[in-house]
């Protein structure tokens, strides 16, 4: 008898999004010294 194949593991996430204005995106790049490894995620 063959079993149907089962996933292993399953994600399921949700994340919340935060909205922010175009000024707060360019004060965060500024404060990161426009490198985009140093942003929060």
């Amino acid at each position: 008898m063959k079993l149907p194949y089962a996933e292993p593991f399953r994600i399921k996430m949700v994340e919340e999004i935060y909205p922010s204005t175009r000024e707060q995106r360019e004060i965060w790049l500024k404060e990161a010294h426009y490198n985009l490894f140093n942003l929060r995620h």
